[in-house]
């Protein structure tokens, strides 16, 4: 059905707003804490470690391993709505 729909699974879904947050979150278009992401030169974000399978699977950890995967052009894009799209053209 989501085939024929041409929706995208849930899962997809998650991990796509789950980048979209992560990326308000790093250039501050929400309220949110981000002293706990280390950004590096390339664009991508240090992951914390973790002792715990539970904090390897928190929000900010799980994010942080998609948005590391991400191409640089879809992570320097310079405004939310050409991040949505570019990131909207990547497969997964």
């Amino acid at each position: 059905m989501l085939h024929t729909l041409q929706w995208n699974t849930l899962a997809h879904r998650r991990m796509t707003n789950s980048l979209i947050m992560l990326y308000k979150t790093h250039h501050q278009l929400v309220n949110v804490d981000h002293c706990h992401l280390t950004p590096t030169r390339n664009l991508n974000f240090l992951i914390p470690q973790s002792r715990t399978q539970y904090h390897m699977n928190s929000y900010f950890t799980r994010t942080i391993r998609y948005w590391n995967g991400l191409p640089y052009l879809v992570k320097s894009s310079p405004d939310l709505d050409s991040f949505k799209a570019r990131l909207g053209e990547i497969k997964f």
